[in-house]
Order: C-alpha cells, then structure tokens, then sequence
C-alpha cells in the first residue's frame, strides 16, 4: 500500500481513447472520516517517437505529487504504451491527421489494409471518420467495388455505424452514404443498398435532417455572428449529406418499381422541402442539383405531372430565379422545360415571373430559349412579353441571320399579340421589309409565317405591305401547286398574306396579272388532298375578288370548278365552309345570283340544300344564309326549299318512330343527328324545366344551422317592438297627459306625493341592475352569436355620435384613446345611457311632468337605434343574402371562373350566409362540349370554395341532352319556324303536323321520366358511397389517434403519426365531397369515432404487433370495399371522374398503410388470427349501417 501525505491505494492506467495517463486514488474525508476514491488524468499534448520516456516521466512526476516514486516503472510503462499505440495509428491512417475530411486530397488507401479500417469503425468518432473516409478513397475505384461488395463484415459495419451515429456526425454519415451511393451506381452492386435498406434510411434521415436544419434557419434570425456562422457551417454539411442522400435515391429510382414505392411514401413532399431547403439562408450547389436531377426523372413520366403540380414543383423552381450557378440553372430549366407541356402548369408559371427571366436568358443559354417558347404558347404569357427586351433581341438575331428554329418560333407565337407585332413591326416597317427579303429572297418559310400573323391584326402592318403584294403574288402564281413541297408552302404562306392585308384593289390587280386564268388553270389541273392547304387559300382569294360587282362577274365563270372542289374535298370542313361563303358573295350582288340561278351553275342551290343538314355548325350556318339569299332572288327555289325541309325532318321523325319501338323503353338520349327540329326543341326545354327545379331544391338544404340566426334576430326585433311601444305611450303621456289619469294636475300630484313619499333607492338599484345586465351581455356572457353579430353588424347612429364625442375627449385626454377610440360595445352604450336616463327621471319628474315621457322616449329610440343593425345584419342571413363586404371578391372570382378556357358561361349564381361562420352557393356553369368537364368545374370550385365552402355547382351541359350545343337549339328552333310557317300555309297539312308536335312531346315526357328515375337511382348511390367513407374516414382517423396515443413515445410513432395524417386528409377530401354533393353525414358518426377510438387504443395495448396486426385487418378490408365502389361507379356514373379519381387515390393510400402494417410484422401478433374477423365483421356491419342512416 503506497501512502503519501494522507492519499491510500494510487493506481496508473492509461486513458482508452484519449492521449492521457488517469491516476485513482483513495483519500480519507476529515469531516465523517470516510475513506472515497477519487481519479485524475494527466493530458499530453504530444507523444511521438522523439520524445524521452525517461524524461516525460520525470516532467509528469514533478507536475503530479500524487504519484509515489515507486510507480516511477508503472508510469514509464503506460507512456511508452501511448507512444507505441499513437504511432501505429498514425501509420496505419496513412498519416492522416485528425482533422480530415471528406474532401480532403490527403487520404491514401490500399485494399490490403481493408481489415485495418474495418477495426476503425468500431473505435472511436474519429477512428469511425478515419476508416469510413478510407474506404470511400477505396470504392471510388469502380475495380474495388465488387470486392468490397462481398466483405459482409465491412458492409454490416458500415451501415451499423451509420445508422448509429449519423445524428452525431453528419461529416461521418456524409463519408458512409456516399460509399453505398457509389454501391447503388452500378447494377452488379446495387443490391447491397436494398438489402441494407438504405433507401428507407434515406427518406427517414433526410425528413428528420430538413426539420433540424429549419430549427438552425430559425435559430440564425435572433443569434449572435457567431452562433450564426456555426449554423452556416452546420447547414452546408447538412445539404451535402442531403444531397449525397437524394443521388443514391436517384439511383434507386432507375426501377420504376422502386420509383412507384417511394412516390406512395411522399418522395414528392421531401423533394419539395429540400427544393427550398436548399435556398435558405444558403445557396448550396451540393443539395440543389440531384433534388433538380431527380424531379426531372420524375418530370420525363406524364403521369408524374399531376403530383408535380399538386406539391408546386414548378412555381418554387420558378422561384429560384434568377440564378448565378450557370450549370444548376441549365437543370433548372431542362426541369421547367420539361414540366411546361402540362397545359395547368404553364399557366401558373405566369404569375412566378418566369417569363422575365428567361427573356433576359435568352441572349445566352438556348434552353431558356426552349423555356420560352413553352411559355409563348399561352396567351397570358404573350401578353406580358413586349414588356421585356427579348422582342428585339430576337428580331435582331432573326434579321442577322444568327437566329435558330426555336427563335424564330417564339416570333411566330408573339405575332399572335397585337402589341407585340405593333414593337416588331417598328415605326417605319423595316423589319416588315427585312422578314418579307427573309421569305422571298431566302424562301423562310418561318419568316413568312411571322409575317402572317402578324398581318392578322387590324390595320398595324398593311400599310408597310401593300408595296409587296405584287412580288407576292407573281412568286404564287410561279410556285403554286408545285411538285416540290417546300415551294408550294412558301406560296401558300405569301398567299394567306396577301388575302389578310387590308387595302389591296384586287380588281386592278387581276387586270394587271389575270389572276382568273391563273386560278382557273390551277383548278383544273389539280384537286389532290395533299394541296389542300394551298387550295383552301385560293378559295379565299376568290371570295376577296367578289367582294365588288366587277370581281364577281370576273370569277363567276370559275363556278363549275368551284362546286368540283366542293364535291371532291367535302371532308374538310373549313374549306367547306369558305366555299359557301364564296358561294354567298356571289350571290349578295342580284345580278350575278340570277346569272347563277338562270345559267349552267343552277346546280349551286342543291349543293346548299345538302349542306343545310350538316353536322358543323359554321357549315350549317353559311348554307343557311346562303339558302335565305337565293330564296329571295327566286320563289321556285324558295318553295322547293321549303318542301325539302319539311320531307327532311319528317323522315327523320318517321325513322325515330320505327327505331325506338314501343314507348317506355328506358334509353340514353343523346344529341346526335336524329334529333333536329321540333325533338331538339322539346327536349331541351323539358330539359330546362328539370334542371331549374333541381337548382331551387339544391338551395333549401340548411336547417338548425339557422337556428342561432333566428334567436339572435327574433331578440332584436322583439326589442325594437318594445322600444316601438314605449315610444307610443311617451307620445300619448306628452300630447294627452289628461288620458292617463283622472284630475290631470290633481292625479299628477297625488302621483307626485306617493313617491315622494316612498325611498328612491328602488330606482337605483334597477338603473344598476339593468346596467349590469347590459355589461353582463357585453363581455362576460360568451354568446358567440351574440357576440359575432355585435361585431360584424354595422355601426348605429348613436354609436357614431359616442365616437364623435369620444374623438373629442380623447383629443383632450390623449390616455383615454385606448379605451374610448375603438368603436363602442352596443350594450355598453345603452349602459351608459339607460343608467343616466333612469336617475334623471327620478330627480325631475316630481318637479317636472313631462320628464318621464321625455326620458322614456328617449331611451326607447336608443334602444331603437341599437338593435336595427343588428336585426337588419341577422336578417340579411336568414333572407338568403351574400355579405355586403364579400360581394366585390365573389364577383372577381365569378369573372375569373367565366375567363377559364373551356368555360363558355357562368350564371345563375346565388351565394348565401348559412350561419354567422359558413357560407353556401350555387353556381350554374356552361362547358365546352370538347373541353373536360371535371377538371373546369375542379377549377371553378378551387376559385370559390375559399369564399363559399359549401359549393354546390350545376353543369351547363344538359341532364338529359349529355353536351347539348347552343348555336344546333337556335338553328333547330330557326328551321321549326321555317317549317311552321310552310305548314301553315297548306291547309292540309295542319292537322298531320298537330299531331306530329303532340306524339313527339308525348314520348319526350316519357323518356325525361325515365331518366328522373335513372338519375334518382344514380344520385342514390352517389350520396350512399359518400356517406359511408365519410363515417369510414372518420373512424380511421380516430383509430390511429386512440394507437398514437397509448404508443406516443414508442419507435412505431412516427409510422402511425404518418399515417395519421393522411387519414386526417381523407377525411378532409370526403367533407369537401360531401358538401359539393350536398350529402349529411351519417347521424351514427359520433358512435363510429368513438368505436374507432376504442379500437385503436386496445389494440395498441398489445404493443406495435397489436397495432399494426388492427392495421392490417382494418385497410384490407377498406380497400377491397373501394374497389367495390369503384366498379359499381364506372357501371352507374362514368362520367363522374374527379369522385373515382378521388376514391382510387384513397384505395391507393389504404393499401400503403396495409403494406406499412405488414413491413411492422402486424400478422404476427399473436392476436391477429383473433382480432382480424372480429375488427372486419364490425367494420362491415358499420359500413351497412353508414350507407342507409
């Protein structure tokens, strides 16, 4: 035993991981005299292998008396130990210092010591970066990998010391990710990472990663530099363990299998949140490019592009701009490039600004280029586009010739804009004339394009081409129809241009270059589908030359080949179309519509009567006009016109008859060409009828949310009566004062001396009573009712004289501001009137007669004046009245609804107050018939449902005439009066037409009967797969509240806590259903949460198997019950896409929590064969319950 000065038992040992010498030690307390041990260490700064033991001993010695001189040898032993151990780990680490990093250039390492660095990771923080840094030195050698691959050892310890200290070190989670990204690079390796689960791995760290890093983002706003620069240098390691994190995604993600897996994980949702991770407070090249990389993989896949515009890839990417990193901004717009097909997503890139950026990108980066042309597809974006310099620029690289097919492409789209031609086009035209050198000089076929649509518009560029028009059409009438294709496009361009400018004498020009013998070589010698382009342009020619009398008897002579055309291209309507209307100039001129009739073109008329039968409106449209026309220049064409007409629709009437069979046989009515005429007419205003009545029912479908409504008003009003009382007997006690008692002054006195004769105080104490009550109501009482309609009704009169005075006190009394200036309580101001009032009537009415009447009247119209805004507010609701202050935000929604492309009309809208909260609509709105009808009234209800959340929208599109068209119900109800007023005129075919009129409406009220019953079944079925995945939804959401809380600080939480929330946004998306489809949830719904509930907590008393094993029973059985919907919906209501989008996308999540529940080992509880028919048997019997209460 070694004693010295009082100190017992000293024992030497070495540290065992830092460079130290611990001294243990007993030492005796002089207060108790217990004997305690103690321990010292000894750091040393430095122990290489010049230094001398002897000497190191002595020096540590002298500092150190605790250590006796006996343990001079023990103290010799454990440095020269140290010495030994430092420097073989010097060597081993290729003299690595301790500070090195993963960038650092210093690291040198050989696959013969692979065994060494595999004993450094399970040694200390720094041995761990030391040998991990090592072995990513070794992987970067694709030779290396496969080798390293098969070392089981070094692999298991790899990803054990990842997942162990990556929260501690991210330098060191950094180093080891890095080595399994470099694993999952290569196809022969990539199945280490899966087997070691990294991707998992990933997900996980980078959401916990972007939650810490936004605490440090939040802890930089208030520190000091310091504290600052230490979170900087945090964050930066922090985004290129990140970035490392999302490339070995990327590489994962090169099976789509995978890719699908981690997009139903919410891979979107990490993306997002590091796309602005990694722009806040820092730029960091080391995150930005693989999240841009990867959304761009994802981007390539159209069906990706909803989710995309779902989590707003492309407004924050659009967000990052403008950017200094030259090759991150490339990815950027590669990834705006790619997003920018999707028709929704271009459209909200315009509010990001886009547009600005890239025009000034343009000079330099040929993908901002591509960009923008994306965006010049959309008419907003156009319109923005002459407010920047990339107008110029481009028609500066066109003229120079440097310009490219995308350059001059986005001309031709701004040539669309009036504003932007008017800047193209300059103040003297020399752009004009240097486009038109650029297509006849140069035959640019782009350039000629630019030019005309740039001659579309008024009158801007006729002025500068009218010089050309003769080179033009020297160059048409040399090129036209010929063999070589690009010719005859050059022509059929410089042809459009010259029929669009304004201006032009055709008459003196076809003089000058017989333009007829030209067009009448052209049209004899050819009438090929291929030419129909140029052939559609000569068509319009001609109409230009019969726009005068002279030009008509000129080309009038072309007719025959003309109506030739017309039977040989018939299919394409838009020549059709400028036929007629070339048909119809000729005609307008009397003279030349009698040579047509009289003459060889009398076959002109039958033509038009073909063509009034068409299925295109326009063609309908012009033969119509066309038939009106020769109908007044000739009374046999008009009568035959008439007989045709009448033989037409009475055929049609006719086959209707021997198709449909007997009557009551349920069938779709459609709109299609049996039904013209009379039909159309009948069915669509039976049609009318029906949907108006199921609007009116719509808007009564509110009732105890009233209630508070109706309480608050009928108190109001009954006040206001009351006061209306008062106010009738303080008159007749002022003007009559004899009626109300008997003597006049005598009774006055003997009033007079019984009060005076009693105490006042009765007075007092109801003045103070009723001003109580008053401030009772006011502030302590919380009646929400009460209290909303106080502050939302509108200021009385005699609250805006209390703020006149106050203004003036407080201009006097500057601290009473805060008290007064704010507008006054209602019941607070009749306190502070009615108590004054009461005691001034008891001082004066003794000496005063009229005191009383006066007072009371008084009071009476306060109390008058007070509770009228408050009944005018509450009764503005229950008359079914939209906010006075939400009228201007409700009319700019319904103007931007209407400007939605696809939207022809918006009416019949009707917005209301259900209570003091909520508000209800209806809104009837007209759909194109090619337009998609789910995604406008999606977009329509996203633009209202802030302001109205119960928003009930009707289509346009007829019940029972499915994409009914407007413009065919005019032609129909024109050609019914056409025919009407034939009939009447032959005698004998009155009674035949009654009763045609009366068979038709006959069997039209039977077929809107039979679809009533169809529709009644369908809407049914609807209101019944609502409500039971509402009560679904909600006990869902209740069953993983009852598991979260019981395993709240458990591993599994953060898995149900996930789950939870998506159960929380399922039942969020069936309240909206509910309401746009006006169907009450089920009355059982509180006994459903609060069986879910129960559910959830026992089966999490049998811990994380128990919960997920209750998991797994319950979403098996909802996700087979939503196929069964799903599939009984397509059969019932096809066209109900956005409701089996929606449920498909529920089906989906149900089926990742079953996947979840079983990745949980749930099937494993020892419950679960027990717990599994008990839970789904319940849930069926609820489901049963939930669809018919």
């Amino acid at each position: 035993m070694n004693r010295q000065g009082g100190v017992q038992n000293v024992v030497l040992d070495a540290h065992p991981h830092d460079l130290a010498v611990v001294v243990r030690y007993q030492l005796q307390d002089p207060k108790d005299h217990k004997i305690k041990s103690h321990q010292k260490i000894i750091n040393l700064k430095e122990l290489t292998e010049k230094v001398d033991i002897e000497w190191l001993a002595s020096v540590v010695m002298e500092k150190c008396s605790l250590i006796p001189e006996g343990s001079r040898k023990d103290l010799e032993q454990i440095l020269y130990y140290l010495q030994r151990t430092v420097n073989s780990r010097a060597h081993s680490a290729s003299s690595m210092s301790e500070r090195s990093t993963p960038n650092s250039a210093s690291v040198n390492a050989t696959m013969c010591e692979i065994e060494l660095y595999i004993e450094l990771l399970y040694e200390d923080i720094t041995a761990k970066n030391r040998g991990s840094l090592c072995i990513l030195e070794l992987a970067k050698n694709p030779a290396n990998l496969l080798v390293l691959s098969e070392n089981e050892t070094l692999v298991s310890a790899l990803s054990r010391v990842l997942r162990d200290e990556w929260r501690k070190n991210l330098e060191l989670a950094k180093t080891i990710i890095s080595v399994f990204h470099l694993f999952s690079s290569f196809s022969q390796t990539q199945h280490i990472v899966i087997e070691q689960k990294m991707g998992a791995f990933c997900m996980n760290a980078i959401e916990l990663e972007l939650d810490r890093g936004r605490d440090w983002v939040n802890q930089m706003k208030t520190a000091d530099e310091q504290t600052k620069k230490k979170c900087e240098i945090a964050l930066r390691r922090e985004h290129a363990m990140l970035g490392v994190s999302v490339s070995l995604l990327l590489n994962l993600a090169e099976d789509l299998s995978v890719e699908t897996k981690m997009l139903r994980k919410g891979l979107l949702t990490l993306l997002s949140k590091c796309l602005f991770h990694a722009t806040h407070p820092i730029h960091s090249h080391a995150l930005l490019p693989p999240v841009l990389i990867f959304l761009i993989k994802l981007s390539v896949m159209v069906e990706n592009h909803p989710l995309l515009e779902k989590e707003g890839i492309a407004q924050k990417v659009a967000g990052l701009f403008p950017m200094g990193e030259s090759s991150t901004r490339r990815i950027a717009l590669c990834l705006l490039f790619n997003l920018s097909f999707h028709p929704s997503i271009r459209s909200s890139l315009l509010s990001t600004g886009l547009i600005q950026h890239t025009a000034q990108l343009c000079k330099k980066d040929e993908k901002a280029l591509n960009v923008l042309y994306q965006l010049t597809l959309s008419h907003d974006s156009r319109s923005l586009l002459p407010f920047t310099d990339a107008i110029e620029h481009l028609i500066s690289d066109t003229l120079e010739g440097h310009a490219s097919a995308v350059t001059k492409a986005i001309l031709l789209n701004a040539s669309l804009d009036k504003r932007s031609t008017q800047i193209m086009c300059g103040s003297k035209g020399t752009t004009i004339d240097s486009l038109m050198k650029l297509s006849v000089d140069h035959s640019d076929l782009l350039a000629a394009k630019i030019v005309r649509n740039m001659s579309s518009h008024d009158d801007t560029v006729d002025v500068f081409l009218l010089k050309w028009i003769g080179s033009l059409m020297s160059i048409v009438m040399e090129d036209g129809l010929s063999e070589e294709e690009a010719k005859e496009a050059r022509a059929t361009e410089l042809l459009a241009i010259s029929t669009q400018c304004r201006g032009v004498d055709w008459q003196k020009l076809n003089e000058e270059m017989r333009i007829c013998e030209w067009l009448q070589s052209t049209l004899t010698s050819t009438k090929a589908p291929e030419h129909e382009p140029f052939q559609l342009q000569q068509v319009i020619l001609a109409s230009r030359l019969a726009s005068t009398l002279e030009g008509a008897k000129s080309v009038v002579g072309l007719l025959d080949h003309f109506l030739s055309l017309l039977n040989s291209l018939q299919e394409d309507d838009e020549l059709v179309v400028q036929l007629l209307f070339f048909f119809l100039c000729l005609l307008k001129h009397p003279q030349v519509g009698e040579m047509i009739l009289e003459g060889e073109g009398s076959a002109l008329p039958s033509y038009i009567l073909d063509l009034m039968h068409d299925n295109n409106v326009r063609v309908m449209e012009q033969a119509d006009e066309a038939a009106r026309v020769i109908a007044s220049l000739s009374p046999e064409w008009n009568k035959r016109f008439m007989t045709e007409k009448f033989r037409y629709y009475n055929a049609q009437w006719l086959e209707m008859v021997e198709k449909e069979g007997g009557e009551g046989e349920e069938e779709e009515l459609t709109f299609d060409d049996r039904y013209n005429g009379l039909v159309e007419f009948v069915s669509l205003s039976s049609t009318r009828i029906q949907s108006t009545c199921c609007i009116d029912h719509c808007c009564n479908m509110h009732g105890l949310a009233r209630v508070p409504v109706l309480a608050v008003f009928s108190t109001t009003v009954l006040a206001q009566l009351f006061s209306v009382f008062l106010t009738k007997e303080s008159f007749e006690h002022i003007l009559a004062p004899d009626h109300h008692g008997r003597g006049g002054h005598d009774s006055h006195d003997a009033h007079s001396d019984d009060h005076g004769s009693g105490p006042s105080y009765p007075y007092y104490l109801a003045a103070a009573a009723s001003s109580l009550a008053l401030l009772l109501s006011a502030y302590s009482l919380r009646n929400q009712p009460f209290q909303h309609v106080l502050t939302a009704s509108t200021t009385s009169a005699v609250q805006e004289h209390a703020a006149d005075l106050c203004e003036g006190i407080c201009w006097l009394i500057p601290g009473l501001s805060r008290l007064l200036l704010p507008r006054i309580n209602a019941m607070v101001l009749l306190a502070a009137i009615s108590t004054p009032l009461i005691l001034l009537d008891e001082h004066l009415r003794d000496e005063i007669s009229w005191a009383d009447p006066v007072c009371c009247l008084v009071l009476s119209l306060v109390i008058f004046s007070s509770m009228y805004p408050l009944s005018l507010y509450t009764g503005r609701i229950l008359l079914q009245t939209a906010p006075p202050h939400l009228l201007n935000q409700l009319d700019r929604c319904l103007s931007e609804s209407s400007h939605i492309e696809g939207v022809l009309e918006v009416r019949s809208a009707h917005f209301w107050q259900i209570d003091f909260s909520s508000m209800a609509g209806s809104v009837d709105v007209r759909v194109r018939r090619d337009a998609d009808e789910q995604k406008i009234l999606a977009a329509v209800t996203d633009k209202l449902v802030s302001l109205v959340p119960n928003l009930s929208i009707q289509h346009g599109v007829d019940t029972i005439l499915n994409h009914g068209e407007e413009d065919r119900l005019k032609y129909g109800i024109q050609r019914m009066r056409i025919i009407m007023d034939s009939l009447m005129r032959e005698e004998d075919m009155d009674i035949h037409m009654m009763d045609m009129v009366i068979l038709i409406e006959k069997r039209e009220k039977t077929k809107v009967q039979n679809l009533s019953k169809s529709q009644t079944t369908r809407n049914g079925i609807i209101n019944e797969i609502i409500r039971v995945d509402h009560a679904g939804e909600l006990a869902a959401d209740r069953i993983y509240a009852g598991q979260l809380a019981v395993l709240k600080n458990t591993p599994s939480a953060p898995s149900i806590s996930r789950m939870w929330e998506e159960e929380k946004n399922h039942l969020d998306e069936m309240e909206r259903l509910s309401a746009t489809h006006s169907v009450s949830p089920s009355i059982l719904s509180p006994i459903f949460a609060l069986a879910g509930y129960t559910l959830g907590m026992t089966s999490a008393l049998g811990g994380k198997k128990g919960a997920m094993g209750c998991t797994m029973a319950v979403e098996e059985l909802i996700g087979s019950h939503y196929n069964e919907q799903i599939k009984k919906l397509i059969e019932v209501a096809p066209e109900e896409k956005k409701l089996l989008e929606t449920l498909s996308k529920l089906r989906d999540d149900e089926m990742n929590h079953y996947e979840v529940g079983r990745e949980n080992e749930g099937e494993k509880s020892s419950l679960f064969s027990t717990l599994k028919p008990i839970v789904q048997t319940g849930c069926k019997i609820a489901m049963k319950i939930a669809e018919k209460v």
